[in-house]
Parts: structure tokens; sequence; C-alpha cells
């Protein structure tokens, strides 16, 4: 069971946080901003248009425009989620570049630790996956945030999309 809210992005720009600022439309190329579309092209010009949503070609997914400020400590995406103490939970999502130059270099925490990094591909319009294992120990809170360390300006431009964080439940079943 999925349990990031609005992991897809197919509810539109709604369930989690971000410190970018969010545009429907962002035709002055701003910085540390971010759309929630079908289409890189249609919300910044600079972005590819063949870029498209990491299940079928149609869905949503979040698009960003890099920082240049704060050293790579914008929260680029963050949600909070309950979890049960001394549980096992993956958390995972897709990334793909949408402009050439600077890929970005994603960061992920959780209640402020560390847990993973990935670079996001030097080719356009190719999706990879991030997946990391995290025990919750005591906590019965999972803050997990993603941050983008590439304060280049040139590129530095990203989608994600099919963010999830799950635990494994074991069932027991029984026939009569």
């Amino acid at each position: 069971i999925n349990l990031v809210t609005n992991g897809d992005f197919s509810n539109g720009n709604e369930g989690f946080y971000s410190e970018y600022n969010y545009y429907a439309v962002n035709s002055a190329n701003l910085q540390k901003a971010y759309g929630v579309v079908s289409n890189p092209n249609a919300w910044e010009v600079g972005f590819s248009p063949s870029c498209v949503d990491h299940t079928n070609s149609t869905g949503l997914m979040f698009v960003a425009d890099g920082s240049t400020s704060n050293g790579g400590n914008d929260v680029v995406w963050g949600q909070k989620i309950v979890v049960e103490p001394n549980k096992n939970y993956d958390f995972s999502f897709w990334v793909q570049t949408i402009a050439s130059n600077n890929p970005a270099t994603l960061r992920v925490t959780i209640n402020g630790t560390n847990i993973g990094f990935i670079n996001a591909p030097n080719s356009l319009c190719n999706w990879i996956n991030f997946s990391q294992n995290w025990n919750s120990g005591t906590a019965t809170l999972a803050d997990i945030k993603i941050y983008n360390s590439n304060t280049i300006a040139n590129g530095n431009d990203f989608a994600l999309d099919d963010i999830s964080f799950s635990s494994t439940y074991l069932c027991n079943l029984s026939d009569s």
C-alpha cells in the first residue's frame, strides 16, 4: 500500500509541500519553481516537449526549474506520513531530466537523516528510479524530503513521478 498522498500527481498540486514556488505556467523561466503538468514544454518553453509522465503519456508529473539559491537546501518535494514504530519501509520515486546541461543531484532525507542520493540522467526524457529502505525505529512520523543539491542556473531542470512509501505487510492465510 502506497502511503504517499498523490504520489502520481493525478490530483495536481496537492497533498505535498515544497519550498519551491508553484506556477501553473512558468513563462518567465523562474528558478526555484515547479508545476504539475503533462507536458514540461507547455509549462516552460525551454523544456523538452518529448518528456512524458512515467507511467503513461497523458498523466501528470512534478516538473521543476531548479533553485540557484540556499546551497541546495530548499525542499523540492516533501510529505509527512504516519508510520508504525520498528517497521521497515521502502521509499521510491522516478526522476528524468527535462532540459539539457547540469542534471539535478537529488538528496533524500527522512526525519532529517540522509537516506540516499541520485543524479538525474544526463540524457533527456529518460526515467530512472530511486529506491531506498528505511527503518522507523521509535518514530511514529516520517518527514520525507527531496532536495536538489545542484544550484547551477543553466539546466538543472527535472521531473519527478510515482513517489511511493510503503511497507510489506505479512498476512497469515489458512484454508479449511
